[in-house]
């Protein structure tokens, strides 16, 4: 039996099950926890997504996001030097109740202007969409996670990577009446 309930997400509500609300919380790989982020005064205050509802899974994506930054942040010290500026990172974790399989979809530096205090604003497109390889096998029938990062390179080696804000949206992947799989982004506002 499926059980449905409301679950708080960011400044929305999303409808999903209790499973795979728990799987996102529990598979956040961060370096950094929620309460660190908070510290830094950075929230990713609006996270939209093109096309909004169902749509092909190679369908382009188009992912539009506010930052909302209150104090910046002092990454003297933690940042490497052989580090780059912050990037935004977008991924797609498949099947976030069972395999959470993640597939990088793409990547943009964040420019160091984005980092003061104030509202900034991010655009990132991934014109071939959701590719079908980053469904672990079995997995046409399940929710999934979109995942926008904003993340700084950290250690010696630059190896470790420190979340700064982040934001995530639940997916609803199945097969269509077509027969071609499909993906519906679960909107938090509704």
């Amino acid at each position: 039996a499926r059980q449905d309930r409301r679950r708080t997400c960011g400044r929305g509500e999303v409808l999903c099950t209790a499973r795979a609300m728990a799987a996102v919380a529990e598979g956040a790989e961060a370096v950094s926890s929620k309460r660190a982020r908070e510290a830094l005064g950075m929230e990713v205050t609006r996270f939209e997504i093109d096309p909004v509802g169902e749509c092909a899974l190679e369908a382009p994506l188009r992912v539009r996001a506010i930052l909302h930054v209150a104090t910046a942040p002092d990454l003297d010290g933690e940042v490497s030097a052989a580090a780059a500026a912050p990037m935004w990172r977008l991924r797609f974790v498949a099947d976030v109740a069972y395999a959470r399989q993640a597939t990088a979809l793409t990547e943009a530096p964040c420019a160091p202007s984005s980092l003061a205090p104030g509202e900034h604003a991010v655009e990132l497109l991934v014109p071939e969409g959701v590719p079908e390889a980053a469904l672990p096998r079995g997995a046409e029938e399940s929710l999934a996670v979109l995942e926008l990062t904003l993340e700084v390179a950290v250690g010696p080696t630059a190896a470790e990577r420190h979340e700064l804000a982040a934001a995530r949206l639940v997916v609803d992947v199945r097969r269509g009446r077509d027969g071609r799989l499909q993906r519906g982004v679960l909107d938090p506002s509704r």
